[in-house]
């Protein structure tokens, strides 16, 4: 059993694979300084919006910030409330 010659299509669908592009979350956080009272969010995805956050966390009271950290594991936000 010897390897199969390689054909000229297999190139294409190599190469065909994108890698989307890489968006630093810092540029999705809250302007406004945090208040006292905030919550961390762990375990999160990558590509999780603070507006996704804010509409599910609105939920318990009024959002104030919303702010992403992924330098790395764990993924987290800081949400806090008035």
């Amino acid at each position: 059993m010897g390897k199969r010659a390689r054909e000229e299509g297999d190139e294409e669908e190599e190469v065909a694979g994108e890698v989307p592009e890489f968006v630093d979350p810092r540029l999705d956080n809250d302007d406004a300084e945090p208040s006292a009272h905030s919550i961390s969010v762990g375990g999160l995805s990558f590509d999780t919006k603070s507006k996704a956050l804010k509409k599910i966390f609105k939920e318990f009271g009024t959002v104030v910030t919303v702010r992403r950290y992924v330098p790395g594991a764990p993924r987290r936000a800081d949400v806090s409330y008035s």
